[in-house]
Formats: structure tokens, C-alpha cells, sequence
């Protein structure tokens, strides 16, 4: 690979976005951890239902790092990003595939494994006997009691997200490893209508 194929490659606004998304989460779920004017699940209250200041400055806060919204960028910059790495594939079209999926998983399940087995470690120091006066409904309902190998099992195969709540984007990414090729596929094979038809099956 040339320096110019490296710098095709990497796409310093799309980095930049990624970057501007970890904040949105990294803010967004830090507001929600903490009650303010006495509001325990600030998260799902309506603005127009908001009266004291700390809470309406932190509902302000919560639509600019609004979490929700920043997995979804993540999403799409992952398909975006995985569709160009496809387009450079130039063999056989599954053996390609195939490649292009264990990839994924390689580079996905070996990051999931570890992140659990240091939370399951670290759990028994995090563990809170009472509840927190200011935790809020999110902060007080994790990490209650210590995990046993059957949780670590349940969080590895997806059925369960109880050791690290955020895991349930990795099982989106895995699943959409998986069925990414060929909607690759479509995409480039076909005809647009192909195109809106799997939109509207999404």
C-alpha cells in the first residue's frame, strides 16, 4: 500500500465525527447518572415538563449530547467505513465476504472478552451496598450485585448486557457484519429500486 492509498483510506472529517460522537456519549451518560431539582430519570421527561434551572440546563445539555443520537452516527459511520473497505475487495465475491466477516469478528470478540473480564474483576469493587441519594434511576439499577460465570457466558453470546450495558451496540455491529456483504451487494449490483427495498425491510 502507497502513502497515497493510506490517506485515501483515512478520512480525517469521518474520524473527526467519530470523535465528536464518543463526547456525545462520554457527556450524555454521565448527566444522566446524577438527579437534579429531584427528577430521578431526568432522561425521560419532556422538556415542556422541566421547572427548576440545574434540571433545564441539564435537559439542554442532554439534546446537544444527545446519546441516542450519536450511537446512531456511529452506525452509519461504521457502514460507511466497512462499505469502502468492500469496495476494495477484488476477488471472488464470497470468498471476500467470508474474509472481510471473520475479520470483523476477530476484531470485535477479543475486545468484548476482555472488557468483561476486567468488569467482572473490577465489579465486586464497584458493587454499591445502599443506594446513592443522588444516583439517579440509571446509576442506582447497575452493578448491584457481584456476576458469576453464567452472566460472563449471557454476556458473551448477547443474551444479556448486565456486566457492561453498552455491549448491546457490539452485537448490533456483529449482526450487521454478518448481513453487511450482501446488502453490499445490493447496493452496487443492483437496481435503486433493490436499494429502497431493503430500506423499507430495514
Amino acid at each position: 500500500m502507497t502513502p497515497m492509498d493510506t490517506h485515501d483510506h483515512f478520512l480525517p472529517r469521518i474520524e473527526s465525527l467519530r470523535g465528536l460522537a464518543t463526547l456525545m456519549v462520554a457527556v450524555g451518560h454521565g448527566l444522566i447518572m446524577v438527579s437534579v431539582d429531584g427528577i430521578d430519570n431526568i432522561f425521560a421527561v419532556s422538556v415542556f415538563d422541566i421547572r427548576g434551572v440545574q434540571s433545564s440546563i441539564t435537559q439542554l445539555l442532554l439534546i446537544v449530547f444527545n446519546g441516542g443520537a450519536a450511537v446512531t452516527l456511529f452506525f452509519v459511520i461504521s457502514g460507511f467505513v466497512l462499505g469502502r473497505s468492500l469496495d476494495r475487495a477484488t476477488g471472488d465475491w464470497i470468498r471476500d465476504s467470508t474474509a472481510f466477516v471473520l475479520r470483523r469478528m476477530f476484531r470485535i470478540y477479543p475486545a468484548l472478552v476482555i472488557s468483561l473480564l476486567f468488569g467482572w474483576g473490577s465489579i465486586p469493587l464497584l458493587v454499591q451496598a445502599i443506594d446513592c441519594d443522588v444516583g439517579t434511576y440509571w446509576y442506582s439499577r447497575i452493578y448491584r450485585t457481584p456476576f458469576v460465570a453464567f452472566d460472563f457466558w449471557q454476556n458473551m453470546t448477547f443474551v444479556s448486557a448486565d456486566m457492561n450495558a453498552v455491549i448491546w451496540t457490539i452485537k448490533v455491529e456483529v449482526v450487521a457484519a454478518i448481513l453487511l456483504p450482501v446488502m453490499h451487494w445490493i447496493n452496487r449490483k443492483r437496481a435503486i429500486l433493490a436499494d429502497f427495498c431493503v430500506l423499507g425491510v430495514l
